[in-house]
Parts: structure tokens; sequence; C-alpha cells
């Protein structure tokens, strides 16, 4: 998607520069915390998972958990599309200004890598729990 710009004062495009900058700058700092605090809440479930007896509420907060994963990966790839869109209209004022483009497209393959993993490991705890 090309984005058509009017002509417009060059201070103008600076500011718009300098919003959109700030704007990339935050969904990217975002991002990198949905991962980690899903970790973060794993960790805390399978600790707590031991001391479960009813194997009915282990397996419902598996599930849970299973689906608030998934849940944060398709977040985390809701959330990328809008970067990648900020990026491009940067690079489109950049261009417009005959600057360089000052940003790259983020690598996002570790943050579904952590919640997959996550995932993962609530299945294998919960499998060997049940299974014991």
């Amino acid at each position: 998607m090309k984005l058509e710009l009017p002509e417009i004062d060059k201070d103008v495009r600076l500011a718009q520069l300098a919003h959109l900058n700030n704007r990339v700058t935050v969904y990217v700092t975002r991002l990198w915390q949905m991962p980690f605090a899903f970790l973060a809440i794993v960790c805390i479930t399978i600790s707590q998972i031991e001391k479960m007896k009813e194997i009915f509420y282990i397996n419902v907060v598996s599930a849970i958990l299973v689906f608030s994963g998934i849940s944060i990966m398709v977040m985390i790839s809701h959330h990328l599309k809008r970067v990648d869109t900020l990026i491009s209209n940067v690079h489109d004022i950049e261009n417009t200004l005959l600057l360089p483009e000052s940003m790259a497209r983020q690598k996002i393959m570790p943050y579904y890598f952590i919640v997959a993993i996550c995932c993962i490991a609530i299945v294998i705890v919960v499998w060997q729990k049940t299974t014991a």
C-alpha cells in the first residue's frame, strides 16, 4: 500500500517523521513485552501445577494457557503488521525529503519461538502430571 503524499512544507514532513519514529519505537517496545510476560505467567503456573490434585483443574488451566499463547501469537502478528505499516510510512516521508532510510523491518521469529516453547512446555507438564 503506497502512501500518497500531497505537497506539504518540509517542516511539516519533518514533524510527521519525528512523530512516526516515536510511534514505531512505542510499538516495537510493546512487541517484545508480550512473549516475556507470557513466559513469566507460564513459569509461575507450571510451578503451581505440581500442587494441584484435580486433573480437571489442571486440564482447564492448561487449555486456557495454550489458548492464551495462540492469542498472543495472533496479537504479535497484528502488531507486526502495524509496525510494518508505520515503517513504510516513515520510508515514504524520508524518500519525499530525500533522506536515507533510517529503519529496517524487525525479525520476530524469536518472539513466536518463546510463545511456542511455552505452549509446548505446558502440554508436556500436563501430560506428565495426568499420566503419572
